[in-house]
Order: C-alpha cells, then structure tokens, then sequence
C-alpha cells in the first residue's frame, strides 16, 4: 500500500533561481536609479511652470476642489485637475514636486506595460526587462515628468495600455484605455487611426466603441454637476487647436521648411492635407488583405504616433513623446529596427531639450530627412509581415452582445431544449433496459396467470 505521507520533492533548477534573483536585482537598482535621477531633475523649472502651474495651484487652493470644477481653471479636460486637486491637499512644500512624482509614476507604469507588450511579442523574459529599464530611463521620458511636469506620461501610458489590450484581442479594454488617454490630452489622437484600422479589419467590433461617450460622460458629469456650464465641457478641445499660429514649433516633420511662419490660410489647408495624408494610408492598409498580427499591430502602433504629428501643423517640441516610446518596441520586435527607435528618440529628445534647456536650434530639415526614412522603414516591414505575422483572436465580450450573437445564442438554446426533449423520453427507457440487463427477468412470473378450468381441458388460450 502506497504511503500518503509521502512526498515526492522536486528540487528547484540553480540557473533557474540564479536567474530570477538576477532579474529582480537588475530591475530593482533600474528603479533605484531611474528615481534617483528624477529626484536630481525636480529642481529644473520651466515657462510652463511660471506661466500655467503655480498660477493654477493658487487658483485651486482659493476656490477649492468644487469651485474649481465649477469655474474651470485651464485648458485641459476635467481629470488632469483632478490630479491638481489632490496634489494640492498633500501635506507637501512644493506642489509642482508632486506634480512631477505623478507624472513619474505614470513612467513606471507605462514602462511596465512597455515590458508586458515585448513578452508577449517575443516570449523573452530578459528582453522584457531590458526594454523596461530603457522605457523608465528614456532621456525624453526624464524630461518630460520630471523636468518639465508634463502629464504626455498620462495619456502616453493609455495608449501603451491600449496597443497591449488590442494584441491580447481586447477590444473592449482596448478602446477604453484609448478613451481614458482622450480625456487626458487631445494628442490621443495620434493612435486614432489604427483603432480605426483595426475597426475595419474587424480586430474591434464595433459595440466596443461604446465605451468611448462612457468614458467621456464620466469625465465631465462631475464638473457638470458643481455647476459647470454643460455645453462648454464638449468644446474644450476646439478651444486648444486655435491656440497657437505657428506652423512648426521646433518639431522635426514636413512643416520644417516654413520654421517661424505664421499663416492662419496655410495652416488650415495643411490640416486639410494631414486629414488626407492620414484617411489615405488608413484606406490603403484597409484595401490590403493583410491584417494585423501581434507584430503589425505594434508596428502600426509606431508609425500612426509618428507619422500624424509628422504631418500636421501647429505641432509642439513634445509631440514625438509617445512615438518615442512606441518605437522602442520595435527594438524588440526586430532588432533590424533599432535604427528607427534613435531617430525617433534624438529629435524628441533634442525637441524637449532646446525648450526645457535652452539649447541651441539646429536646422529642423536635417532631422526631418531621417525621421520620414524611419516613417518608410516602418510602412515597409509592416507590409514585409504579410503571412508571417501572429493572428490575434478576439476574447469573448459579454457585457455586450451584437444581433449575430443573439441568433446563435437562441439557436444555441432551442438545441439544448430539443436534446433535453429527447434526453426526458429515451431517459426512463434507456434506464430500465440497464436495469433489465442487471436484474433476472421477473415479469413472466409475475404476470403468469393460474390457467383456468377450459384451458385445462382444451389447451392454453382456449376461451369459450
């Protein structure tokens, strides 16, 4: 008799162990340094700050958190304040400080699910972990949260989250990730197009979307009900767009070559033009049989965050932050692809840097050459990936149910009635042929008859 005492003990792989208590050292002191030198960086302050910030701080702490949803206080949506609000009842000295440890944060995680993305991409543990200390480490992501106490982490790490739900076949999640990167800032956009794509390509159904006026409603319901002018909640972002005149703003893409030009007709035809340039390669992609794998989809992912601010105008030094960290998962996509990444890199870096540190302007058309080569290297690898590509499976979605689903739903239930039917009548049959088989055959006993007097004389079955 086996004894159930004992256990059978399978001793733990040394590489193994040696491995993991690896990792998790690497990716403890990346986190070590990485707040280290964004507590250097806090100091550095910038127009913004001055101009925006301290102003709106001081505002808050006079109407407090309802008045300040009431009378609005900025140019962002509802949320972002909600953040200043809470930042400003901290028990801390310096309000921008904490301002700039969200946004930080908002660089962890957005670098954690940077990691998430390339382990599913590429089953690859360590370089999982090496693109998470690239992600947290990024000179433009250093600048921009800490240096500048910029919120494109925010609604960057939406859009990260995003491209991780569509490759998991999350559609739901996906646009609602998207959505919440909308509310934050109004350069979500730049990731619009392949939700579209997607969209097309049948990746997102379109009951998904839903959660998109959801989401918006959530943002502004609040302010509304401090007493905050409904209507004007809906045109916030129309308000941005005409803020500013100039059609390049020190970022390296087509509207360069006009640096310093302010012509309100050009900058509108040229919306025009970006619209075009935009719905045209959408179309295009839509028109190709291929659809989007694990990799394309990243890859798509890269090139829509590049190529809209390549071609709008109006376009601000920080505008390539999210297509930096896009392109890093090319990186790990295909290493053949790394040469995009530092393109992308270096002119949002050097973007941030000429404005946050005063550096000195280089010639814009320089860096534009490169970043439109990086804009075809992507466009072409994506097509290269036609049939080589892992397919992406849509999860079931059960909070919503489109008309194709009822039908098979109801189907699915009269079937089960018809077989629960016939279970019900060939039931008791079934049951008492195995009794039948199990048990001796009793019945002719029991339903023999004495035989009669007639049938005695006559025979059985005789009847008069």
């Amino acid at each position: 008799m086996e004894n159930k005492n004992e256990k059978q003990i399978t001793a733990a792989n040394p590489d193994d162990v040696i491995s993991k208590v690896a990792s998790t050292i690497f990716l403890f002191m990346v986190i070590v340094f990485g707040i280290i030198a964004r507590n250097y960086m806090l100091p550095m302050r910038s127009g913004d700050q001055y101009q925006f910030l301290e102003p709106w701080f001081e505002k808050i702490t006079e109407l407090g958190p309802a008045g300040t949803l009431k009378d609005g206080i900025g140019d962002y949506m509802p949320p972002y304040f909600w953040i200043m609000i809470i930042v400003n009842a901290l028990p801390i000295s310096n309000r921008i400080y904490g301002l700039k440890w969200v946004s930080s944060i908002a660089d962890f995680f957005a670098a954690v699910f940077i990691m998430k993305i390339v382990k599913r991409v590429t089953g690859s543990d360590t370089k999982a972990e090496l693109s998470f200390a690239a992600a947290f480490l990024m000179p433009t992501v250093l600048m921009n949260s800490a240096g500048w106490a910029q919120c494109d982490s925010i609604f960057t790490l939406f859009l990260i989250m995003c491209v991780y739900y569509l490759i998991e076949g999350k559609d739901i999640k996906a646009v609602t990730c998207f959505s919440v990167s909308f509310i934050f800032k109004l350069q979500a956009i730049f990731l619009g197009p392949l939700l579209l794509v997607m969209l097309l390509k049948g990746k997102i159904r379109l009951r998904s979307l839903i959660a998109f006026p959801v989401v918006y409603l959530a943002a502004i319901l609040p302010s509304a009900a401090c007493g905050h002018e409904f209507s004007s909640l809906f045109t916030i972002y129309f308000d941005q767009a005409g803020q500013y005149s100039m059609l390049n703003m020190t970022l390296p893409n087509i509207w360069s070559m006009v640096k310093d030009v302010n012509s309100e007709p050009l900058g509108q035809a040229g919306v025009m033009l970006a619209g075009v340039s935009c719905l045209t390669l959408i179309y295009y992609l839509y028109k190709r049989p291929q659809v989007p794998g694990v990799k394309g989809t990243v890859v798509l992912a890269a090139l829509f965050t590049l190529f809209v601010p390549y071609v709008l105008p109006y376009m601000h030094e920080r505008y390539y932050y999210t297509a930096a960290l896009m392109s890093l998962l090319l990186v790990f996509v295909d290493k053949r692809l790394t040469p995009v990444w530092l393109v992308v890199e270096f002119s949002s870096a050097t973007s941030h840097a000429r404005f946050l540190l005063g550096k000195e302007e280089y010639d814009l058309r320089f860096t534009t050459f490169f970043v439109t080569a990086a804009l075809i290297t992507m466009f072409v690898y994506y097509c290269s990936l036609d049939g080589k590509d892992e397919e992406i499976v849509l999860a079931p979605a059960k909070p919503f149910m489109s008309l194709d689903d009822e039908e098979e739903e109801d189907e699915t239930e009269e079937t089960a009635e018809e077989e629960a039917a016939e279970g019900d009548e060939a039931g008791p049959a079934e049951e008492i042929s195995e009794e039948a088989s199990e048990k001796p055959d009793t019945s002719k006993k029991k339903n023999k008859k004495k035989p009669d007097e007639i049938e005695k004389r006559f025979g059985e079955g005789a009847r008069i």
